[in-house]
């Protein structure tokens, strides 16, 4: 793996290649003097260690914590367009409007919208697998639920929110 080209690869083989050598040296030198000679063997552990010593004693971890989450500026959705795709939407109250994230049922990405009220929606990732369509429903519905008074397309039935276009459901979501 040290031939390979790529770097994680390279790095992986050579970890491999000096952890055997250590083994190595360790059980030809270490282990026969310490089964022997318990002064000898201390000497050659502080040989062996001693070099060592020195590269522990100088790593600083100045690890910051990462900033708390404002849980209240997220919603989690989970839902059908048109009961043939399921998908979740995490949504996120950014200051000039909400980052919508579209998932399929395995948490992969499919798509990194951005709304804003009087705005076209801004697209940020795409996949062939969802059309211009599909986006578009999306982003209709939820400029209707974040920035609408009236929601003339928008139903809630039985815990559920419901997204007509042309008199269709189009999208089942619901709030997790």
């Amino acid at each position: 793996m040290t031939a390979a080209p790529h770097k994680v690869l390279f790095i992986i083989g050579f970890m491999a290649f000096i952890g055997i050598l250590a083994s190595v040296f360790v059980s030809i030198f270490i282990l026969p003097a310490l089964i022997k000679n318990s002064k000898k063997a201390l000497l050659v552990l502080l040989l062996c260690i001693l070099p060592f010593a020195g590269c522990v004693g100088g790593i600083r971890y100045n690890v910051k914590e990462p900033p708390p989450i404002d849980n209240a500026n997220t919603a989690v959705f989970f839902g059908a367009y048109k009961k043939n795709f399921n998908f979740r939407v995490i949504s996120r109250t950014e200051p000039d409007g909400y980052r919508i994230v579209i998932m399929n049922d395995l948490g992969v990405k499919l798509q990194d919208i951005k709304i804003r009220k009087n705005e076209d929606t801004d697209v940020y990732f795409y996949v062939d697998y969802m059309p211009k369509e599909v986006i578009e429903d999306f982003s209709d519905f939820f400029k209707e639920y974040y920035f609408s008074q009236e929601k003339p397309n928008i139903k809630y039935e039985s815990l559920a929110i419901y997204y007509y276009k042309n008199k269709e459901a189009v999208i089942w979501i619901k709030k997790i």
